[in-house]
């Protein structure tokens, strides 16, 4: 088992404390600082160290495909990835008049199809892993999706996933295929073949994920459930593209002069643009936040932290971005985000479960992993850097346990429920496999075994405890954890 070198049980002090509970005050993390070094990253050109997979100048060596399967313009290939031949509307199988809830519960949200309703397409959702059954939605064309989205055909509907390609018409004379998108997450995007790409799929990687790099080429990677409040909408997380631009970065000059292996930079850099990513989506979870606390009346220090919370988010991407153009050695930033359907579900109910997940799991475990990194940072500039991080992560997930508190207050039974609801749904969102190589740990990417031991602390040291001071039974919870 990894040794943490962080006291998890101070945080959860002030995580109580933030509710009334207990003593204490603020969330301090051992060090000195606040913020990275000023410097330049910059330069020109992609990633380095690059495999590649051959093929004419400026033409992309097309990949095999074995077809296993066609579904509506779809070829899913024995090989571990998917083709989106041409563009084609998606069958549907709903509603389905045999599906049962196999596991009901006091906090169902469905039965069956029917009773999913908010928006088109929705089904009832659930199994032997799930403690009750929850409405999804899908699409039955690209047009259902929102921008920088295709449909991706599945039963017992389409789901909208990233995309920046429609169809191989859109790639010249390539391919249009998924990747990873969120490795060690779940979920898939598609892109056009490149000539620089060494992988089509986690098949042919030994970490197991082929995921993109900020210039576009697919690359083997780790996972990277990273840092930064998710940004949810119908349950699947929003992200932004990685492109390349220098107006959505902090430079830092001389952090990673250490690292010399191409490989290793390539990796870190892959690894901090998603960083940015998250980052980046955690602005827009607040800004989504605060409209929905003045919906509600919420209380003025209530939309007033997570306002603030917004310009901390900003200046988190900023490191991250960063920190991943000085190792790319081209700057990178965030594209467009699509915000499409973010805001059709305004309820009490969805905006305390949203919260749970967001804010009391997500970014409670945040601050922690932030802490552990500035304690194993190579360097001062990089714990610095950390110790930021960790400390407005920290004040973030106090606001998430606040606003829940104040939620359960006025919501009463119903919120309560989705409350109860939202610990079970972010037990369920997928572990991580491997964020980083072991010897990544200095350079601010835990490994699998340390990111383990931070989440199964926290989830048995703070989150279980603060939930129950707020009447929140989850056992379950504990003996999942």
């Amino acid at each position: 088992m990894a040794t943490l070198r962080i006291s998890v049980g101070s945080f959860g002090l002030a995580m109580l404390a933030s509710l009334g509970f207990g003593c204490g005050g603020s969330v301090e993390i051992d060090g000195q600082g606040q913020g990275g070094s000023a410097g330049a990253g910059g330069g020109q050109g992609g990633f380095p160290g690059s495999g590649g997979s051959g093929g004419a100048a400026g033409q992309p060596s097309l990949p095999v495909c074995t077809v296993f399967s066609q579904n509506s313009g779809f070829e899913t290939c024995v090989e571990g990835w998917t083709r989106r031949v041409n563009v084609q509307n998606c069958a549907s199988a709903l509603p389905r008049s045999g599906f049962v809830c196999p596991t009901p519960s006091t906090v169902d949200t469905c039965a069956g199809d029917t009773d999913c309703t908010t928006s088109p397409n929705g089904y009832c959702m659930g199994g032997v892993q799930y403690s009750g059954c929850f409405c999804n939605y899908g699409c039955l064309t690209d047009s259902d999706c929102g921008g920088g989205q295709v449909c991706l055909c599945q039963d017992p509907v389409g789901q909208c996933v990233p995309a920046g390609c429609h169809s191989d018409a859109e790639c010249g004379n390539g391919y249009c295929i998924t990747y990873d998108y969120n490795p060690g997450c779940g979920g898939v995007a598609f892109a056009c073949v490149t000539p620089q790409d060494e992988c089509q799929s986690g098949a042919q990687c030994s970490t197991g994920y082929c995921g993109l790099a900020p210039d576009g080429h697919r690359i083997c990677t780790y996972a990277g459930c990273v840092i930064g409040r998710p940004f949810l909408v119908k349950g699947e997380d929003r992200l932004a593209p990685i492109v390349q631009r220098d107006d959505w970065l902090k430079t830092h000059r001389g952090i990673f002069d250490e690292v010399g292996s191409s490989d290793q930079r390539q990796r870190l850099a892959g690894y901090y643009a998603q960083v940015g990513q998250m980052e980046h989506a955690a602005v827009a979870a607040f800004a989504r936040l605060a409209m929905q606390l003045i919906s509600f009346g919420a209380p003025s220090e209530l939309v007033e932290l997570a306002i603030q919370a917004q310009r901390d988010e900003v200046g988190h991407a900023r490191l991250a971005f960063g920190l991943a153009s000085e190792l790319a050695g081209t700057p990178v930033g965030p594209g467009a985000l699509s915000i499409d359907g973010s805001l059709d579900n305004v309820s009490l109910e969805h905006v305390a479960h949203t919260t749970v997940v967001e804010g009391c799991v997500g970014e409670t475990i945040a601050a922690l992993e932030a802490a552990e990194l500035k304690e194993r940072a190579v360097n001062s500039e990089l714990g610095n850097v950390f110790e930021q991080i960790a400390g407005d992560e920290a004040m973030h997930a106090q606001l998430a346990w606040r606003v829940v508190a104040w939620l359960l207050e006025v919501g009463g039974t119903p919120v309560r429920a989705a409350v109860h609801r939202g610990f079970h749904d972010a037990l369920l969102r997928p572990r991580i496999a491997r964020r980083a190589a072991p010897e990544d740990s200095p350079y601010g990417a835990l490994d699998d075994e340390l990111a383990g031991e931070v989440r199964n602390q926290v989830l048995n040291e703070i989150i279980a405890p603060v939930a129950n001071s707020l009447g929140i039974e989850i056992l379950e919870f504990n003996r999942a954890a």
